[in-house]
């Protein structure tokens, strides 16, 4: 072979190593980089002659980290595992570039050998397998709702039932009682309860990409924002304060004017609630909180600014997607995408600002609900009708309740215990509305409502479904034979508010 074309295929080798898709960098024997190709300087974040003179290994520092979080040392890295045990070292580490931004990369360490069997050095390809490692993260989070969602399915229906019990008779209970203590503790029976309740309700909207959209409420949005700080204040006061941790949450009201939203106070609060806990997570070693309550010409903001360590650009375009975390093993990666969804759902959408080391701040947007429109809606809810009702459930403490709830609304309640039952009854009397349990023995909730809504087209249907109100309209498809879907357990006011709407 002759000089030149020696130096061609140098020069092609070299184009070709430069070329590579993979990360490529050669070590000599003191673990010195001889050699990096441009996608091993793109990939960790540094220039040649920065790898070059990283005489004693600074660079590399803190820098990897394995699967659970922990930093490796420097005899851990492939590279001297290799050439201290000479054999080849394939791994997965995350690695933190100079900017902050956190990848996951494929090494594979290969030691070489000089003339006399002696270690002169190692080879290490390098792959970004970000991608690739969130998506079977992904289809791991995926595997795990799943059989949540069937937990929750197989537990919810019985569970909700009790809880309709317990919630609904302390409803009925409280303005009975007479003596301030004992009224105190039925609320915190009350409360304790409804808790229990959305727990359920998170496990199963786990579980499911989206929710129909029910008809949402008025609510005082300062209300709301207060009892998310209430909530909160044990994990940012009582518990901080037990680890020498030291929290402040300020709340700046902007305006006098009582501020009414439309939605769901329950996942209004859950919202509020994640994005503080958020921020606390984002303050390990304490700092503040800011929350400020403004609006609008159309639109009310509750902004959430903390003084945590902030996150990249890469980060922030993506914590909204669903199982994307950045707490490991610990988060599942589905508080900000559930809540970004449960806003988009009252109209409204949420925005973020932040950089690293400056904090973050997340703003909730929600349309604004005007004086006048208050008016005429306040005047389309008053219950000022009443009618004939059928309550329809194998369960009698459900049963019993749903009759005395309406019944002190001034109805007219009659009961039946199955579907067989409440069909005698609609062939001999005339009812408005019918309520009737999805998950009945013989006739199920769906079965029955379309027989009602054969006989008697006119005649209201809603189904309870101790599954959720989302799986009672699954389940009634395009049927169309139910005018509304209640979840239990369910409350007074929204018994109350469901028949005035359908009576009108």
């Amino acid at each position: 072979m002759n000089q030149g074309t020696a130096e061609c295929l140098h020069t092609s080798l070299d184009a070709i190593i430069e070329q590579m898709a993979e990360g490529l960098l050669v070590f000599d024997e003191r673990v010195t980089v001889i050699r990096a190709n441009r996608q091993a300087q793109h990939l960790f974040g540094l220039t040649f002659e920065q790898l070059r003179d990283d005489r004693n290994l600074s660079l590399g520092e803190g820098r990897f980290a394995d699967e659970f979080g922990r930093v490796l040392t420097t005899p851990e890295l492939p590279v001297q595992m290799a050439l201290a045990e000479l054999r080849v070292v394939d791994t997965r580490l995350w690695y933190t570039r100079p900017d902050g931004s956190r990848t996951c990369l494929s090494l594979t360490a290969s030691p070489f050998l000089d003339e006399w069997e002696e270690p002169a050095g190692a080879i290490v390809l390098v792959r970004d397998v970000t991608e690739q490692h969130r998506e079977h993260e992904r289809a791991q989070q995926a595997d795990k709702l799943r059989a949540l969602g069937q937990l929750a399915s197989g537990i919810a229906h019985n569970f909700n039932n009790s809880l309709a019990a317990v919630i609904g008779y302390t409803q009925l209970a409280i303005p009975r009682v007479k003596e301030p203590t004992a009224e105190k503790y039925l609320r915190v029976v009350e409360q304790s309860a409804k808790d229990a309740a959305r727990m359920v309700e998170r496990i199963q909207n786990f579980a499911r990409e989206s929710s129909h959209k029910d008809d949402l409420i008025m609510v005082r949005l300062a209300d709301i924002v207060r009892d998310a700080v209430d909530i909160t204040r044990p994990r940012w006061r009582d518990d901080a304060e037990a680890l020498g941790i030291k929290y402040q949450v300020k709340l700046e009201l902007q305006t006098d004017e009582d501020l009414i939203v439309r939605g769901e106070p329950s996942e209004l609060r859950e919202v509020f609630v994640n994005v503080i806990l958020n921020a606390l997570d984002a303050m390990p070693i304490g700092g503040t909180i800011t929350i400020n309550v403004s609006t609008e010409e159309s639109s009310v903001n509750v902004k959430f600014t903390d003084t945590g360590v902030g996150m990249t650009e890469e980060i922030e375009h993506r914590i909204f997607e669903p199982f994307f975390t950045t707490k490991g093993v610990s988060g599942l990666g589905m508080g900000l995408s559930e809540s970004y969804r449960i806003i988009e759902r009252h109209g409204g959408h949420i925005e973020v600002e932040s950089e690293p080391l400056r904090g973050s701040s997340f703003t909730v947007v929600l349309p604004h609900i005007k004086r006048e429109e208050r008016e005429l809606s306040s005047e389309a809810d008053s219950p000022d009708v009443v009618g004939r009702v059928l309550v329809v459930d194998d369960e009698d403490s459900v049963r019993g309740l749903l009759a005395d709830m309406l019944e002190g609304e001034g109805h007219e309640v009659s009961i039946a215990s199955s579907g067989e039952e409440a069909l005698r009854l609609l062939d001999s009397h005339e009812f408005d509305i019918v309520f009737t349990d999805l998950s009945m023995p013989k006739t199920d909730g769906i079965t029955l409502a379309a027989e009602i809504k054969s006989r008697k087209p006119n005649t209201k249907v809603v189904l309870m479904s101790g599954y959720g109100g989302e799986k009672a309209y699954e389940r009634a498809g395009r049927n169309h034979c139910i005018d509304a879907a209640l979840s239990k357990p369910f409350d007074l006011s929204e018994i109350s508010r469901t028949v005035s709407v359908l009576l009108k």
